[in-house]
């Protein structure tokens, strides 16, 4: 599964500076892009027994931590 999120802020209630720093970018903890997948296998081993092994992956794109999108509140993507 994935997502593809563009979010931006449009309204903003606050002082003129506020809304000057905030107004346009993206909201914070809304990465771009995210996924996951799994892979699951079952092995029938008798006796009524089923070994099942799973192998699983996330991708997360880079996301900012405040509302004004300052480099240093950037957090990287992982996988």
């Amino acid at each position: 599964s994935g997502t593809w999120l563009r979010s931006k802020i449009e309204e903003f209630d606050g002082s003129p500076a506020q809304v000057a720093a905030n107004l346009g970018n993206e909201l914070p903890a809304a990465p771009r892009f995210s996924g996951n997948a799994t892979l699951a296998h079952e092995w029938r081993i008798g006796a009524g027994l089923t070994l099942v092994t799973t192998l699983d992956a996330r991708r997360k794109s880079s996301e900012f931590k405040r509302l004004n999108n300052n480099l240093r509140s950037e957090v990287e993507g992982f996988t």
